[in-house]
């Protein structure tokens, strides 16, 4: 026995041949009942799948042309605002006599609660002028994947829920908003170094693309 292991031991192993008994070849569609067999729709069916994958393809570049839109405007608008005050809004000459209207609104992703120290720390005090407390709610996914639950969920809502009920059907998490104020004033009472914490804490304000005619 330790002749034979030995002797394997030695072998020179082939590590492309072995990743290549272990990889999964494509198996073959197995024909159902279902394949619709008529050929008029051959058509119609293969320019959908082409459009699906066209409109995926120029959404990629979209949020592509957008983000190089952003990395060239979000500091611009924010010196504008330290200049001028708060405004939402940056037109954007995008020829023809159009315009690409930037809306930053009074939006942000999801902000967890459990980042509220760090907040805190950053903003120096303004904390509860900037910030408060806010929390999502969804149903369970062993409520939502039951009908029969599901159906006395809808039943229960539509009355009074009791504490120890609505822990059962709900799971809560608690969340932070950023105020108006802090959309207004962030860039006037903050300096760029806060700033650049907040967006590293994942304070990110939602931006709205838009076309326009100039004036």
């Amino acid at each position: 026995m330790t002749t034979v292991t030995a002797q394997r031991s030695a072998e020179k192993v082939d590590a492309l041949a072995l990743l290549r008994a272990a990889s999964k070849g494509k198996v073959a569609a197995k024909a159902s009942p279902f394949d619709y067999d008529g050929d008029s729709l051959l058509a119609i069916s293969g320019k959908i799948l082409l459009l699906k994958s066209q409109r995926a393809e120029l959404e990629r570049e979209q949020d592509l042309c957008e983000d190089q839109i952003r990395s060239a405007v979000d500091k611009w608008h924010q010196g504008r605002i330290r200049q001028h005050g708060h405004e939402s809004s940056v037109r954007i000459p995008a020829g023809n006599g159009e315009i690409l209207r930037l809306t930053y609104q009074h939006r942000y992703a999801k902000l967890s609660d459990g980042k509220a120290d760090s907040l805190r720390t950053i903003v120096n005090g303004k904390y509860e002028t900037y910030f408060k407390a806010g929390a999502t709610l969804k149903v369970r996914k062993e409520i939502t994947d039951d009908p029969e639950r599901l159906t006395e969920v809808v039943q229960v809502l539509a009355l009074t829920l009791g504490a120890e009920r609505f822990t059962e059907i709900f799971e809560a998490e608690q969340t932070i908003i950023p105020a108006k104020a802090f959309t207004e004033r962030r860039y006037v009472e903050l300096t760029d170094d806060q700033n650049a914490a907040l967006d590293s804490l994942g304070v990110k304000q939602i931006v709205a693309f838009g076309q326009g005619k100039a004036a």
